[in-house]
């Protein structure tokens, strides 16, 4: 991948991760009580503190050239930092470290020339002494997992994962000549790494290594005198060249108190170079050739960590972020809460919390909702409405009562002047002749609802009263639908329901209705998915259980 694009991306993700939303100060819950405390206040007045740390530890360099790792300041880091909190599981951290790293190989190279070294392979031989030494600058994102759950409260361990963009300067010195200025013999220790490495097969090459390492701790001075190269075209500042890196690891972290904390941490800087450790080939052989990767720089570091602020908080990585979560479930009173959740103020039936009309006057029907109900949807609730299920599409007086015009019929028998059918004696008591409630259905739906039911009882109960009532069904023609079977069996289906609800559930004779279906409504989509009802005329007839006009075919469902 290109060094720019990647580290373009790891600015990217920083960027990202630095741009959360931080999360707000953790404060106990405010109640009707004595002013807090001025020890408590003060104890909290930092709640998210910045952490600043040392650290120290090891420092080595994996590349083409053995690391010769030892616990010493030649191979050594030092460093600080500063971190801040945006969350209990993201923050961000500079840290800056200066490391000195020592590499020797035990194998002859063929790269080099008497006065300097070539850019080519396979010219003369030498053995690679060299020392690294070098600033880093880390910008973290740090991701910190161990400290959620529901059991610890205050977590005493956590890990680390970070990731972020560095800069990387560093400066490499080769051991090539001796007290004198002369290069060293070369040709003596490659005679000896050759007299050995051929003495078996299985043990030559170790044996020949660990001569040549003998002899050259007798021979070179273990002076860093000769500044290796870095190809001439890396940006240079006091002698350190400057590149840039990808800084990524973890650590294993111990809380000590609220104000201290200890790591073990293991970085690793991905550098955009292969000249660290002085050799630019991959290989000792007199096929040399070019690195196929940069070289990595691996720092293992102890870290004391230390929380600025006057508060006694921890910083929120170090806090459990259930902790207010189980702070209110502490204080939850259970009794308090099941009588709140079943609170009904206005005495509807409904509890407050689903209660959208939480003042419904007293004594009033209500739906689920707790909203009190106008069955006809005329705009007067049932309990104002002297018709609470007046017809549909008709207009109401500010009693709730329908202005229905005449029936069309009799407009008609009027102007050619035929004798109207003389209606039947009107009996006494309940059994006046009144205006019917008519239902409404949902569009292609025939099936019997909740309000339907209701608007029902009143004609089925008034049947069972009057035995002498006669029953005039009529089934809207519902134009919903461009098919005009379809709609003409829909308002079949609907007043065989109604009829067929009519006669099973108030035990009312089949005989008592007269059903009729695919009747001109007003127009309006809404009103017209009806069904209506009226006391049938003296001598009136009809078919009470009359044939589907279109056998087969379904329309609407129940």
């Amino acid at each position: 991948m290109n060094k720019n694009v990647l580290l373009l991306v790891l600015v990217f993700i920083g960027l990202s991760i630095s741009a959360q939303e931080k999360k707000t100060e953790t404060t106990a819950p405010v109640e009707a009580a004595p002013a807090p405390k001025k020890k408590m206040a003060s104890s909290n007045s930092n709640s998210n503190p910045w952490e600043v740390g040392i650290s120290g530890g090891l420092n080595y360099v994996w590349g083409d050239v053995s690391s010769r790792v030892k616990l010493d300041l030649n191979n050594s880091t030092f460093g600080l930092h500063i971190r801040k909190a945006l969350s209990n599981s993201f923050s961000w951290r500079w840290q800056y470290n200066y490391g000195t790293a020592t590499m020797a190989s035990f194998r002859p190279h063929f790269t080099a020339v008497p006065n300097g070294w070539s850019t080519n392979p396979n010219v003369n031989t030498w053995f690679v002494s060299s020392q690294m030494y070098s600033h880093s600058l880390s910008w973290d994102q740090v991701l910190t997992i161990g400290n959620g759950g529901m059991k610890k409260m205050n977590p005493k361990w956590t890990v680390d994962l970070f990731v972020g963009p560095a800069i990387f300067a560093y400066r490499t010195k080769l051991d090539r000549r001796d007290n004198n200025n002369n290069e060293y013999n070369w040709a003596a220790l490659e005679n000896i790494y050759n007299a050995n490495i051929s003495s078996s097969s299985v043990t030559g090459d170790q044996r020949a290594k660990r001569l040549v390492s003998e002899a050259m701790d007798n021979t070179m001075d273990g002076k860093y005198e000769t500044v290796g190269n870095n190809n001439g075209d890396k940006a240079n500042m006091g002698g350190f060249v400057i590149v840039p890196a990808a800084a990524f690891g973890g650590s294993i972290n111990r809380k000590l108190t609220n104000r201290f904390s200890a790591s073990l941490e293991h970085r690793m800087f991905y550098v955009f170079d292969d000249y660290l450790d002085g050799e630019r080939f991959a290989n000792f052989s007199t096929n040399a050739s070019y690195s196929q990767m940069n070289d990595i720089v691996h720092q293992t570091t102890l870290k004391l960590n230390y929380n600025i602020g006057k508060g006694t908080q921890a910083p929120l990585y170090w806090r459990n972020p259930n902790e207010e979560l189980q702070k209110k479930l502490a204080e939850m009173n259970p009794r308090k809460e099941i009588n709140a959740a079943f609170a009904d103020d206005d005495g509807d039936g409904v509890p407050n919390i689903l209660d959208q009309e939480p003042a419904s006057r007293e004594g009033c029907p209500v739906d689920t909702k707790g909203v009190m109900l106008d069955s006809d949807k005329d705009g007067l609730v049932d309990c104002d409405d002297k018709e609470p299920y007046s017809p549909a599409g008709y207009p109401v007086d500010n009693q709730g009562v329908a202005k229905v015009p005449p029936p069309a019929c009799c407009a008609e028998l009027e102007k050619k002047a035929v004798q109207p059918v003389k209606p039947a004696a009107k009996p006494a008591g309940d059994c006046v002749e009144t205006t019917l409630p008519s239902i409404t259905f949902e569009k292609d739906k025939y099936g019997m609802s909740s309000n339907n039911a209701v608007a029902l009882q009143s004609i089925g109960e008034r049947m069972q009263k009057c035995p002498d009532m006669k029953l005039v069904v009529n089934g809207i023609n519902d134009k919903n639908n461009k098919n005009g079977k379809y709609n003409e069996q829909l308002s079949y289906n609907r007043a065989m329901e109604v009829t067929s609800y009519l006669e099973e559930r108030f035990g009312v004779s089949r005989d008592r209705f007269i059903v009729r279906y695919n009747l001109e409504g007003t127009g309006d989509q809404d009103a017209d998915r009806a069904v209506m009802f009226r006391n049938a005329q003296e001598g009136e007839s009809g078919a009470s259980n009359p044939p589907s006009p279109h056998p087969g075919l379904k329309a609407g469902k129940k």
